[in-house]
């Protein structure tokens, strides 16, 4: 049954890393379009600084939240399912300035 609940929150937190991923991508390319298109010399240094502390918090999340793998018998295990990402404290201060960054751009 330990395996089940691990395996669970491994696919839970491939889900949840994986959209996180996703929309900040898209958000700076977005952003980063408009304010380089638009030539906004005031804005590039807040957009840079903002967005490489929400990079940070997604990086902590993305080595502390993946779960790793291995072989085993040519078969692929579970080692470790990772961290859940969707305990409350430090975790959920990480997804609320990441998210608050992508609503800021």
């Amino acid at each position: 049954m330990a395996g089940a609940s691990d395996k669970k929150q491994a696919a839970s937190n491939t889900k949840i890393l994986k959209e996180i991923h996703i929309l900040n991508i898209s958000i700076i390319i977005i952003t980063s379009l408009i304010i380089f298109l638009f030539n906004r010399p005031k804005a590039k240094k807040w957009f840079i600084i903002f967005n490489l502390i929400s990079i940070g918090f997604q990086y902590i999340l993305e080595k502390s939240g993946r779960p790793k793998y291995g072989l085993k018998n040519g078969s692929k295990i579970l080692i470790s399912s990772g961290e859940d990402l969707t305990q409350t404290g430090l975790t959920e201060y990480f997804f609320d300035i990441i998210y608050l960054t992508n609503l800021c751009n």
